[in-house]
């Protein structure tokens, strides 16, 4: 009937196993958010580019609209850092929906002592 059974000897092992990882990532995430948040400089920024992604899929089984199009926005931020100098860089996460135009202003987060990763600060 089913392809496995609930009283499987395996599922108990696995989904606690499933569990205990996503607690481990749980913590993981928290700590190094608490590291960030001691160690690394706020500062503000400026938007200086922003590029549209387009993703088409057909779906040849859609009898209303076959094209499925997508579009999501990456943003090019520039901001100074406590020794003056520019960083330039693009996040590296789209959204569908960004109300952060062009020349606006917006929280940045960045380690001084690798400028290659800074993020955009959630508000």
């Amino acid at each position: 009937m089913y392809w496995f059974h609930f009283s499987s000897d395996l599922l108990m092992p696995l989904f606690s196993l499933i569990g205990l990882l996503l607690i481990y990532f749980g913590f993981r995430t928290i700590r190094r958010h608490r590291y960030r948040k001691r160690h690394w400089v706020r500062t503000k920024g400026q938007i200086v580019d922003a590029h549209i992604e387009v993703d088409i899929d057909v779906v040849p089984f859609d009898r209303d609209d076959p094209v499925d199009t997508s579009y999501t926005r990456r943003l090019k931020v520039r901001f100074y850092t406590a020794s003056g100098e520019a960083v330039e860089f693009w996040n590296p996460y789209s959204t569908n929906l960004s109300l952060n135009r062009v020349g606006s202003k917006i929280k940045v987060l960045y380690n001084p002592s690798t400028l290659g990763t800074p993020e955009l600060q959630a508000v």
